[in-house]
């Protein structure tokens, strides 16, 4: 396991208030979700802004 998926992992057990172990595959999928659905929201922003009103 490389230091990287350590991180991803401490990061998801502290976002979600529990513990990786055993499922730590599962976790770094939600934080890789997570931040998907931050990006789609951020262009979703930015694309309302720039309407014409």
């Amino acid at each position: 396991m490389d230091i990287q998926k350590d991180l991803m992992i401490a990061l998801a057990e502290d976002v979600l208030c529990m513990k990786a172990k055993g499922r730590e595959e599962w976790c770094i999928w939600w934080l890789e979700w997570f931040w998907q659905e931050e990006v789609e929201r951020a262009v979703w922003s930015v694309k309302q802004a720039e309407r014409p009103r």
